[in-house]
């Protein structure tokens, strides 16, 4: 048995000047040591993480994620690893009811929640996916990929599991367009898939990026190639179908939107999407009766996927119509 009282944080980043700060100190209580890797920094990024008590370690950026993760775990002296980025937040309060527990030392790793915030003026906008970020300190866990890099393989490779825990990141990252981290991603995920073309992680990290960039003719291409994948988790299969839903709706192709919101999801939050989505498709065969239903859904109003400001504009529009 062991728990997470002997746990290191690690961060790389390159002129983060603006976050990085929020970023350690929500690790200061509880990480006894905090790893910086610095792939460039030019802004003070370095002064700030210095001040505050961090170890820095300078990396030479090759377009490698799980290079520089590596890079950092080799100067971690902890038993366990907490990976965080330098837009993201330790919620402190679900990490610490974690932070006694007695761990078998058949696990692994811990899969914990990451909140992605997705508007900037309205935090009740959120969506949530679930990511291995603490593992053991072991020389035999190292990251792959050179983009989305991944934990899980190697700690399954060593008959390792990973248990479901209710930890909590916040990323702040999505709620500014950065046209540029994407379209670096892009040309990394490209990249990697030519040599990782049978990869359904990395086309699904690849058809998301290219519907957030707005290149719909090419996600709904790479979506519907990997939509019936049973390698895609629940929640992934889910994300998929809502996005060709929704660009088949940008096209208003109703009857296709129908054809991938016919079944009802597990997730709530992408579930009160789907109807917010089939609502949309109502309103454009001026079904209005069953758009203004589908809008007052409950699942729709608790979504927290779903703008309400656009539910109650649409609401309105339908009481003047009905």
């Amino acid at each position: 048995m062991s728990n997470l009282n002997s746990i290191g944080a690690i961060i790389i980043g390159k002129n983060v000047s603006d976050s990085i700060e929020n970023t350690i100190n929500s690790l200061l209580s509880v990480c006894s040591q905090i790893i910086f890797v610095d792939t460039g920094s030019d802004d003070g990024t370095a002064e700030i993480v210095t001040r505050l008590g961090a170890e820095i370690y300078f990396f030479k950026w090759n377009n490698n994620f799980s290079d520089a993760r590596n890079f950092g775990l080799k100067f971690l002296r902890c038993n366990w690893a907490l990976i965080i980025d330098s837009d993201e937040i330790l919620d402190l309060k679900t990490f610490t009811e974690y932070k006694n527990f007695d761990i078998p030392d058949e696990v692994g790793g811990l899969s914990i929640k990451i909140k992605n915030y997705l508007n900037k003026e309205d935090q009740t906008i959120f969506q949530i996916h679930h990511y291995t970020r603490i593992f053991k300190n072991h020389p035999q866990i190292q990251f792959t990929g050179a983009i989305h890099e991944q934990i899980r393989p190697a700690i399954e490779k060593m008959n390792l599991s990973i248990i479901e825990t209710e930890i909590i990141i916040e990323h702040y990252g999505y709620q500014e367009s950065n046209p540029e981290k994407k379209q670096r991603n892009l040309s990394l995920l490209k990249e990697e898939i030519l040599h990782n073309d049978n990869d359904i992680f990395l086309k699904y990290h690849l058809a998301t990026t290219e519907f957030s960039l707005g290149d719909l003719e090419n996600a709904f291409l790479h979506f519907k190639e990997i939509n019936d994948s049973p390698l895609l988790s629940t929640e992934q299969q889910e994300i998929t179908h809502l996005r060709l839903a929704q660009i088949e709706l940008s096209k208003n192709n109703v009857q296709n939107v129908y054809f991938w919101l016919n079944d009802e999801f597990e997730n709530m939050d992408n579930e009160g999407l789907r109807l917010f989505i089939l609502a949309a498709a109502k309103m454009l065969e001026n079904k209005f009766a069953e758009a203004k239903m589908l809008y007052l859904n409950e699942k729709v109003q608790k979504s927290s996927l779903v703008d309400k400001s656009i539910i109650n504009q649409a609401i309105e529009i339908l009481k003047t119509i009905i």
